[in-house]
C-alpha cells in the first residue's frame, strides 16, 4: 500500500506515534523488529555488567536526539544502535554504547517500526565503500558525548522519503542526566559533536524489512 503525501515526522518517538498505525497498515505482512528492540549485532548498550567487564581502551559514547545507526570506519562490520533509551526531559531521550575506539560514520536512520532505512548508495559506509553522512571520533578510554541528533524526515510522494539532518549541543541536559541514571560511569562526560558532511539524505520509503 502507498500512499501521497507530504508529513513532517519528528525525532521523537512520541511525535512518529501518531502516523506509526498508518505505516503498520502500509507495511503488513513484513516482518519488522519491536520498537524498543536493538537489531542482533547492533546491541552495544552501556550496562552496569558490560562497564564491569569493560577494557581500559573501550569508549563510552553518548548521543541523545533520533535513533540512527553507526559504524566503525575501519571496521565496516562493526556498527552500533543508538536508540532513546534514557529520558532527559519529556521531549529528549539519550543512549549510551560501549565500543571500541575509532571514527563512526552514520549508516542510517532508524525507523519507527525498528527497522533500519534504506540509504540506498549511502548503505554500508566506510573508509572504502561510500561517502561520509557524519561521523565522530572516539579515543580510546573516553566518556565523550557528540550531539543530539536530529534528522527531520519528509515522505515526498510514492515510496520516496528524505530526511533533512542537524546536530546540536545538549551536554548540559545530558551530562545531568546521564550522572543520576548510568552513576555507575562515576566520570564526566567531554562534549566532540559529530560532524554533518550531508545535511539532506533521500530513500526509498514505500516498504519495510
Amino acid at each position: 500500500m502507498y500512499w501521497i503525501a507530504l508529513l513532517r515526522l519528528r525525532r521523537s518517538m512520541q511525535g512518529w506515534s501518531l502516523v506509526t498505525p498508518l505505516l503498520a497498515v502500509a507495511l503488513a505482512g513484513c516482518a519488522v523488529n519491536p520498537a524498543q528492540l536493538y537489531r542482533t549485532g547492533y546491541d552495544k548498550r552501556l550496562t552496569a555488567e558490560r562497564w564491569a567487564a569493560h577494557q581500559p581502551s573501550d569508549v563510552v559514547v553518548i548521543i541523545s536526539g533520533y535513533p540512527s545507526v553507526w559504524q566503525n570506519a575501519d571496521d565496516t562490520s562493526y556498527a552500533f544502535e543508538a536508540r532513546q533509551r534514557f529520558k532527559i526531559d519529556w521531549n529528549h531521550y539519550f543512549d549510551v554504547a560501549l565500543v571500541k575506539p575509532g571514527t563512526y560514520q552514520l549508516q542510517t536512520i532508524v525507523r519507527p517500526t525498528g527497522s533500519f532505512a534504506d540509504f540506498g548508495g549511502f548503505q554500508g559506509l566506510g573508509a572504502v565503500s561510500g561517502p561520509v553522512i557524519a561521523s565522530f571520533k572516539a579515543a580510546p578510554g573516553e566518556v565523550v558525548y557528540v550531539g543530539d541528533f536530529d534528522a527531520e524526515v519528509l515522505i515526498e510522494g510514492i515510496a520516496n522519503c528524505s530526511a533533512s539532518l542537524s546536530t546540536r549541543d545538549l551536554s548540559r541536559s545530558v551530562g545531568q542526566a546521564f550522572a543520576k541514571q548510568v552513576p555507575y560511569v562515576q566520570r564526566n562526560p567531554k562534549t566532540d559533536l559529530m560532524t554533518i558532511v550531508e545535511p539532506l539524505i533521500r530513500f526509498p520509503c514505500g516498504h519495510d524489512g
